[in-house]
């Protein structure tokens, strides 16, 4: 309806009643293997747009270095204007967010690989691998 099929999509949340924002690539200017970007879609007009700076990361929850953890819960979360998901630097996973200014954060959390996390007031809680150890659980305060 708004994206004609000219992105390949992944995640998609309203943080208010006028815009949702999805990550996709933009398949008229990019390959579709490249990696995914935050837009935005003003409902009213249906006018769709990039949000924020460009990310050269990854966002497609790969498990990185291991074999041993599995993914639950949802890869993505909604907080009052902000909106968290997961990015994939060098050799670990780490907590992105972005704001309806477009302000990007990276939240690295020390973890090798996150299965879950949850975004609850002003901390990030996370559950992951740190290099070769088992699973552990990690609490990060946040400005939210």
């Amino acid at each position: 309806m708004f994206t004609r099929g000219q992105y390949r999509i992944d995640a998609i949340k309203s943080i208010n009643p006028e815009t949702l924002y999805f990550m996709g690539v933009d398949l008229d200017r990019n390959n579709r293997n490249d990696n995914q970007q935050v837009h935005r879609i003003n409902l009213s007009s249906g006018e769709v747009m990039g949000h924020g700076d460009f990310v050269d990361m990854s966002n497609e929850r790969p498990v990185v270095v291991t074999d041993c953890l599995f993914t639950k819960g949802p890869g993505d979360y909604k907080t009052k204007d902000r909106y968290y998901f997961l990015r994939v630097g060098e050799d670990r996973q780490l907590v992105a967010s972005i704001d309806t200014s477009g302000r990007t954060e990276h939240i690295d959390t020390g973890l090798r690989a996150i299965s879950n996390f949850a975004v609850i007031r002003d901390r990030v809680i996370l559950l992951g691998l740190k290099m070769r150890a088992l699973a552990k659980s990690t609490v990060i305060e946040i400005e939210n």
